[in-house]
């Protein structure tokens, strides 16, 4: 059998590393290096403490890993170069760990999806959306961004066969769409999941459509960019997009709790990933998972001009400037 015990305390994973990629450079806790499993432009692989991974191709190891996957090693070849030694403890096998890649809701989901977006959105600029359009605008929205979300309403509550979706009918029930705001998920032209803002005053304030995946919020526009500002709702993000969008990409995955990781490749090439969510406990746990996914995700908090305010429309709506919060952001993290 073979023994890694010494191996994983004694290798030093970045000069094994550094062996066989040249030298990496430091970034906070981490050190990276371009990655040699596929065209890595950005240096997007890092080693943190006795574990390497690619925040591109989503490969994720250890030494021993390293030695199999870099050099084509078997297992106990890629164990005994390391100064590994039989014993009579059990073997070790590790397996690679990689990130889910989540697919989109099905063909028929998605017939279904984008007309009826096309419907609500013309209801919002109809007579009927008078109401709800100038709730948006009081939110700090422009018609401009509004229509390129895309962003509608359904006027009333409606109960739909949910097989319309593609989706099976669960004990005889139907699908529930309540009033309110649309705001649908469009990556790459393809519909990942609608969300509806209720009235106010109707819990919860947020509803999403049966069958939707959850998704990074504006990924597409957003990839690219060397600033990625990280927001924890939609309309936080549209706002952002309105005002600093021309020097940064800003998206999200629609709370702060929800899963980014599969969605890795969206924040691959940022110089800085700015995580502005809402200044309270999830938000606080959720700068904390963002940042295990990247050595580049700096804590953002939106100040606070008034006591209640707590995410980025408020501090906009209490008259904040968020291209002078974000230009400060970019100067303290060397990247403006």
């Amino acid at each position: 059998m073979i023994d890694i015990t010494c191996i994983k305390e004694t290798i030093d994973l970045v000069e094994l590393i550094e062996r066989d990629c040249g030298a990496g450079r430091k970034s906070g806790a981490w050190t990276m290096f371009h990655c040699p499993f596929h065209d890595d432009r950005t240096a997007s692989l890092g080693v943190k403490e006795k574990h390497w991974k690619c925040f591109s191709c989503n490969r994720f190891g250890d030494a021993i890993t390293w030695m199999m996957e870099f050099r084509k090693l078997p297992f106990k070849e890629a164990a005994l170069a390391l100064g590994g030694t039989v014993t009579d403890n059990l073997t070790h096998q590790p397996s690679p760990m990689h990130y889910h890649v989540p697919t989109p809701p099905c063909e028929a989901w998605q017939d279904a999806a984008k007309p009826k977006i096309k419907e609500w959105e013309r209801i919002l600029w109809s007579p009927v959306g008078k109401l709800a359009l100038e709730y948006l605008n009081k939110r700090g929205l422009k018609d401009d961004w509004i229509r390129y979300f895309h962003l509608g309403l359904n006027p009333a509550p409606m109960h739909i066969n949910p097989e319309y979706f593609g989706l099976p009918m669960t004990d005889g029930k139907q699908m529930y769409i309540p009033k309110g705001i649309i705001i649908p998920c469009i990556i790459d032209k393809v519909v990942w999941y609608i969300k509806i803002r209720q009235p106010s005053g109707v819990e919860p304030k947020y509803i999403n459509i049966r069958g939707g995946i959850p998704a990074m919020f504006n990924a597409t526009k957003s990839k690219g960019a060397d600033v990625l500002i990280v927001t924890e709702g939609e309309f936080d993000c549209i706002l952002a997009d309105q005002e600093v969008g021309d020097v940064a990409g800003v998206v999200t995955m629609g709370a702060a709790t929800n899963d980014a990781s599969g969605w890795i490749r969206y924040l691959i090439g940022a110089k800085i990933i700015l995580a502005a969510y809402d200044n309270d406990d999830a938000g606080a746990k959720g700068y904390k998972r963002l940042a295990a996914l990247s050595p580049y995700v700096a804590h953002a908090p939106v100040p606070r001009l008034q006591a209640t305010d707590k995410d980025i429309t408020d501090f906009y709506l209490s008259g904040g400037a968020l291209w002078g919060w974000l230009q400060n952001l970019m100067e303290v993290n060397g990247v403006a």
